[in-house]
């Protein structure tokens, strides 16, 4: 699942924030809303923490009746996930 954690600290305030893009389907639009910007258009939050990311995630992945594009259905839950150990990764240039 592709995703994107954007980190910034705005200058007047001094609060470290976490933000997530969720995958293209993966938050529910609705489906008047689903189509907006050719579906580019993500709601989700900026948050203190990963973990509540992730809860919030948790909350708002359940579809809604005529959604346009749909992601594959997530193994167990997202605050549950933290929690794993990530494997190690190889990049090939």
């Amino acid at each position: 699942m592709p995703q994107m954690e954007v980190e910034y600290q705005s200058p007047c305030c001094p609060l470290r924030s976490f933000g997530l893009k969720p995958s293209r389907g993966r938050v529910s639009s609705g489906p008047d809303l689903g189509e907006a910007l050719g579906g580019m258009a993500i709601s989700h939050c900026l948050s203190k923490s990963v973990r509540d990311s992730a809860a919030l995630l948790d909350i708002s992945s359940e579809l809604m009746p005529g959604e346009p594009y749909v992601s594959p259905k997530q193994n167990g839950k997202f605050l549950d996930s933290i929690h794993i150990e990530p494997k190690n990764l190889k990049i090939d240039s």
